[in-house]
């Protein structure tokens, strides 16, 4: 269902004054319970992730961008990455128009739809299976064979059907394996610099319900509901419900952070057009 304008903002307006709130109130109550300063080589290692897993979200783009056209040069890709997330902070699904619009300029907008939403099933399902193999590894081999067999021929008959090529498959899921890890390892580094670690099996359940919650479109970026959904989570684990949410906006900043420092460094798509 699709919301109007107005009840878009609405809702956008509220996630953002409950997101500013949590963010207080969790790192009041993180505080209360024996809050630490920051862990320095934690956070050394937070701060390299941010533009190794920008970097990371580049090249997947470049590998998407294959599916049914050539691929981007990498700067192109990082225009289309770094502006698509910034427009995610708009009351509008921004990096999903920014990249349909930049893929329908090469293969026309049905082909670029198809293109995004095979990258997004890919995402929430590579997902899916980590969270998965950290609860479940005893059958952490099998369900891998199963998931990659099952997984690569239902989307290999998807790019058959829709002339998309096949090739890419592999690098695709290998590319979000990559980056999927280390955006649990991120939450996992940030839940230790606030003093009260998360575990791996939790950290993976958040990534997942951040996956979830960003593809709903009810707020930008999934604003706000992927902080409740960390508290929630951190809540049932037996961890401090406060804790999760802090995470899980820390995290959020910690991108925000990155895309604002990489904007110096890259043209809007608009101006390289204008340039040409």
């Amino acid at each position: 269902m699709r919301l109007s304008p107005g009840l878009q903002r609405i809702l956008t307006s509220l996630a953002g004054a409950f997101f500013i709130a949590g963010i207080i109130y969790s790192f009041y109550q993180i505080r209360g319970s024996g809050f630490k300063v920051f862990s320095e080589q934690a956070f050394a290692l937070l701060f390299l992730s941010v533009p190794l897993m920008l970097h990371l979200s580049i090249r997947r783009f470049q590998i998407v961008t294959e599916v049914y056209a050539h691929r981007y040069p990498y700067y192109e890709a990082a225009q289309t990455v770094i502006y698509g997330a910034l427009a995610n902070v708009l009351p509008i699904p921004g990096a999903f128009i920014v990249r349909v619009a930049s893929l329908a300029n090469h293969v026309g907008m049905k082909k670029a739809i198809y293109c995004n939403f095979l990258a997004y099933l890919i995402w929430i399902s590579v997902s899916a299976f980590f969270v998965v193999g950290f609860y479940f590894p005893a059958i952490w081999v099998a369900a891998f064979s199963v998931f990659i067999f099952f997984a690569h021929l239902l989307f290999a008959v998807f790019l058959h059907k829709t002339s998309g090529r096949i090739r890419t498959l592999p690098g695709l899921f290998a590319l979000q394996s990559v980056l999927t890890a280390s955006n649990i390892v991120r939450i996992f580094l940030i839940s230790y610099c606030l003093n009260g670690v998360v575990g791996l099996d939790t950290a993976s359940l958040i990534q997942l319900s951040g996956v979830v919650v960003s593809g709903t479109g009810l707020v930008p970026a999934g604003i706000g509901l992927a902080e409740a959904a960390g508290a929630a989570l951190t809540s049932l684990a037996g961890d401090l419900a406060a804790l999760g949410f802090a995470v899980v906006a820390v995290n959020r900043m910690l991108t925000w952070a990155g895309l604002l420092i990489a904007v110096f460094f890259v043209r809007s798509p608009k101006d390289t057009h204008k340039a040409k």
